[in-house]
């Protein structure tokens, strides 16, 4: 499964949510029949895009009550219906429980939570001394992904100069 959007509101009364997309097309959500929320499978019966979110009407919730209650929920899909990415990008749920450590070796921690900006996700790491390592998903910081082997590799240099610790 791969968590595909979020849902962030009850929308209207007939029991409409609004979800937050977690990919980088919203429209993937028009081609769906189904989707997971908590591992229940909910059939689609209406999507409409409008800019960044996706509105659906699913079988099963037909009132404000019970589509507030999904508020925050994360949408889910089978894998194989996930869109190809392209090179050197990754599904956000892929990259949770990865490995961080630097370019000489050094174990950061475990990649705990992507908090998505909008201009550069932010890694939040648990430390291997249990605080939180956040630091920007840039280019120059984060120098490799091995999903494969569950291992994030970042520049040390670079890192040194955007880490916040708490």
């Amino acid at each position: 499964m791969v968590a595909i959007g979020k849902i962030v509101k009850a929308q209207g009364i007939r029991g409409e949510v609004k979800v937050m997309s977690l990919t980088r097309d919203v429209t993937h959500f028009a081609v769906l029949k189904n989707v997971y929320i908590d591992g229940v499978l909910y059939d689609i019966k209406a999507v409409r895009i409008s800019g960044d979110f996706a509105y659906l009407l699913l079988d099963g919730i037909s009132d404000r009550n019970t589509a507030e209650s999904l508020r925050n929920k994360q949408i889910s899909i089978e894998r194989d219906k996930v869109k190809p990415l392209d090179t050197d990008e990754y599904y956000i749920s892929d990259l949770i429980g990865c490995r961080v450590v630097t370019t000489d070796g050094l174990e950061i921690g475990t990649l705990a939570e992507v908090i998505e900006t909008g201009t550069a996700d932010v890694f939040v790491v648990k430390s291997t001394d249990g605080k939180d390592v956040l630091f920007p998903h840039l280019t120059r910081v984060v120098v490799g992904v091995d999903l494969g082997s569950r291992v994030v590799t970042v520049d040390k240099t670079e890192l040194d100069k955007v880490i916040v610790i708490n």
